[in-house]
């Protein structure tokens, strides 16, 4: 069943509303924590696809920073200097983290979609839904303009976690090689 809200984004185009306010800003940056990871990044769209992404991960021991940048997978453990790498395919790495096809997926594979608690994010009075499919349940908080500014998953196996998007539209480095 899918329900909607009184004002602002609703639940029934969620999943195209927060993935064209990503394409449409051109840039987002993100937040995510999974279990002991920690990742946050940038990721730059071009004519609606992502285009150049940086992911830096943080696990407990270990640093890594990764980017994709004119088709070209490039990766830094801890501080290294920045290498090219065949070890990842660029093509499987950005679908791993197209935030606005992700959205898409999401709520596309969800069983159902409601409204939930509203809550305010940096400021902004955002709108709350709960997407649940047989793979996860994720909560999200929209704004007015449709940009999902934070959320939360649990998997059906209990791994949870949860992040922030945000700098929509800003100025990103990604890496120059």
């Amino acid at each position: 069943m899918v329900t909607g809200c009184s004002s602002g984004p609703s639940a029934d185009s969620i999943g195209e509303t927060t993935a064209d306010a990503i394409r449409d800003a051109g840039t987002v940056q993100f937040t995510m924590t999974s279990g002991e990871e920690t990742f946050e990044g940038a990721a730059v769209y071009e004519e609606g696809d992502l285009s150049e992404l940086r992911v830096e991960t943080t696990t407990p021991g270990e640093e890594r920073s990764e980017w994709v940048v004119d088709g070209e997978y490039w990766r830094a453990p801890g501080t290294a200097r920045p290498e090219r790498s065949g070890s990842v395919d660029p093509e499987e790495f950005v679908a791993a983290w197209d935030w606005a096809q992700v959205q898409e997926d999401m709520a596309a594979a969800a069983t159902s979609i409601e409204a939930v608690e509203a809550r305010e994010i940096d400021g902004l009075e955002t709108h709350g839904f709960e997407l649940v499919s047989e793979e996860r349940t994720e909560t999200w908080w929209v704004d007015d303009d449709g940009r999902l500014r934070e959320y939360e998953f649990e998997f059906a196996d209990g791994q949870s976690g949860g992040g922030t998007l945000f700098g929509y539209g800003d100025d990103v480095r990604i890496f120059e090689p």
